[in-house]
C-alpha cells in the first residue's frame, strides 16, 4: 500500500513521544500505549528501531497507535535538521519529532 498520510492533530502530538538513550534503548509514547525497545544508526543516516516490551491497551476510537508502533517497525533512515529528527519508514512515510527541551 502507500505509504501512511496524515497529520496527527495538534491536540494530540504530545501521545506520540519517542526519548532516545545513549545505551541504544529507546521508550515511545504511542497514545494510551508504550514501546520499549533497542535501536542501532549509522554513520550515514541509517537507522533500526527493535520494538521489545509494548502495551496492548486498545485505545480510543481514532488513535493513531497501532499505525505508529508501526511506523516505528519500519524506519529506515533518520535526518536531524534545525531542532527537529525526521525519521523515513520503508515505504517513504516520515514521522517528524521537534525536541520538547526547546
Amino acid at each position: 500500500g502507500p505509504a501512511c498520510q496524515g497529520v496527527v492533530p495538534p491536540d494530540q502530538q504530545a501521545n506520540y513521544t519517542i526519548n532516545f538513550a545513549t545505551d541504544g534503548t529507546f521508550s515511545a509514547r504511542a497514545d494510551c500505549n508504550t514501546v520499549n525497545g533497542g535501536y542501532t544508526v549509522t554513520a550515514s543516516g541509517g537507522v533500526t528501531l527493535a520494538p521489545g516490551p509494548t502495551t496492548t491497551v486498545a485505545c480510543a476510537e481514532g488513535s493513531y497507535s497501532d499505525l505508529y508502533i508501526i511506523g516505528l517497525t519500519s524506519a529506515r533512515t533518520y535526518v536531524v535538521a534545525n531542532n527537529q529528527l525526521t525519521i523515513t519508514t520503508a515505504d517513504g512515510g516520515t514521522l517528524q519529532y521537534r525536541n520538547s527541551a526547546s
